[in-house]
């Protein structure tokens, strides 16, 4: 989860979704410039994580504005998101993973 919390925030993934109302995978990866299918997986990740909700009959993704404060509101108090950047030093392709998505 760590990793993909670091990635909704280098991406912007977060960012876009933040008061947004319910989205399709496709509209967040048109909306962060991200591969499509890569975004789906991320976002049924961050469904699993509860980080975001999923409505199945209408295959769309939120994300809740508690949730929004903590992950894409860099200027809240409880922003967390941009702590997973120490995971970074575990990994030497985090940038490369980030680059799959855009590219």
């Amino acid at each position: 989860m760590c990793l993909g919390i670091w990635l909704g925030d280098e991406l912007g993934l977060y960012r876009v979704m933040a008061g947004a109302g319910p989205l399709g995978a496709d509209a967040v990866a048109a909306r962060a410039g991200c591969h499509p299918r890569l975004v789906r997986e991320w976002l049924d990740a961050q469904v699993a994580g509860r980080l975001l909700e999923y409505d199945g009959d209408a295959d769309t993704y939120t994300l809740g504005p508690e949730t929004a404060m903590a992950v894409a509101d860099d200027s809240s108090a409880i922003f967390v998101a941009r702590g997973m950047n120490s995971f970074g030093s575990m990994f030497t392709d985090m940038d490369k993973i980030a680059a799959a998505f855009r590219g």
